[in-house]
């Protein structure tokens, strides 16, 4: 059985209300039933525009994604957030075991998001306000994809150093890192109208910053960047269609595995575990800006 016909798209206005009013306890959700927010009507995003006039004839495709984050010490929102979630529709079962060994899951639901997502939002956002480190919990970004461009999509805070099982072929390899920042490579495949393939590649990006040789779309080229190893081993593709959302996390707290170091970590974060939202938002075309000659 599949979710993706559940309830009510993401609520960050109610939580911003919520948060501003007297006596709102943080950590209480509303178990009242009644019509939600849509997503457009929370976060009033129309996607990002496009520096590039030249592209104005390609297909683009528009991710929202919320950043969420829990203590460790109360993941119950998170768990039970699981349940709601299809899993089972979401990727072969090959993959998703695969996944699931090396600390990762994943999961789709539909245009209307399930009551505990929603919930959890609300009570991600107000934790946010109370932290005294000042750190900012959920976050939101409207994403452009190019056919054939890849993208990249930090999944949590940079880490001094840690010790990670990375998946190979055959079995696993400990490598340590030092200052280490993990992301997802996305890019997308559109097929048939309003649906889209996101194929997924985890990369652990380390080491100090230094002048090294990348390849792009127009050759080699010198940039300033870390080190990066792509984990294609554990990639995987998820299709959605306009509206959907994809859920991303750690399956547990278990220190060493991929999972483990790109949603919780070994540094000063590690007692809060994090979510990844993705919304297909739209596929359009490119909006025009002024390109970098300064014509439109």
């Amino acid at each position: 059985m599949t979710f993706r016909s559940l309830q009510s798209h993401l609520p960050f206005c109610a939580l911003a209300l919520c948060v501003l009013l007297a006596g709102c306890s943080l950590w209480n959700t509303n178990d009242e039933s009644g019509p939600t927010e849509t997503w457009s009507d929370v976060f009033g995003t129309d996607g990002p525009e496009v520096v590039e006039a030249n592209r104005f004839n390609l297909n683009t495709v528009v991710l929202e994604v919320a950043h969420i984050e829990q203590p460790l010490t109360d993941i119950s929102m998170i768990d039970l957030l699981w349940q709601e979630v299809d899993q089972i529709g979401a990727l072969d079962s090959q993959t998703r075991a695969q996944l699931k060994e090396n600390g990762i899951r994943v999961g789709i639901t539909g245009p209307n998001i399930p009551r505990t997502l929603e919930n959890l939002l609300q009570v991600d956002a107000a934790w946010r306000q109370e932290r005294s480190d000042g750190q900012q919990g959920s976050t939101l970004q409207a994403v452009t994809v190019f056919p054939g461009e890849p993208t990249h999509l930090h999944t949590g805070q940079a880490y001094s150093e840690c010790e990670i099982n990375v998946p190979k072929v055959s079995g696993t390899e400990t490598i340590k890192f030092e200052n280490v920042n993990c992301q997802f490579q996305i890019e997308a495949d559109q097929l048939q109208e309003g649906w889209v393939k996101l194929h997924f590649i985890p990369e652990i990006h380390h080491a100090a910053q230094s002048l090294r040789r990348v390849a792009t779309e127009d050759g080699w080229k010198f940039q300033n960047t870390q080190k990066v190893l792509p984990v294609y081993d554990q990639k995987f593709t998820l299709t959605l269609n306009q509206g959907e959302v994809a859920v991303i996390s750690a399956t547990e707290h278990k220190p060493g595995t991929l999972g483990h170091a790109m949603f919780i970590g070994d540094g000063n974060d590690d007692q809060i575990q994090k979510v990844i939202v993705i919304r297909l938002a739209d596929i359009q075309k490119a909006r025009r800006k002024l390109s970098r000659e300064g014509k439109f």
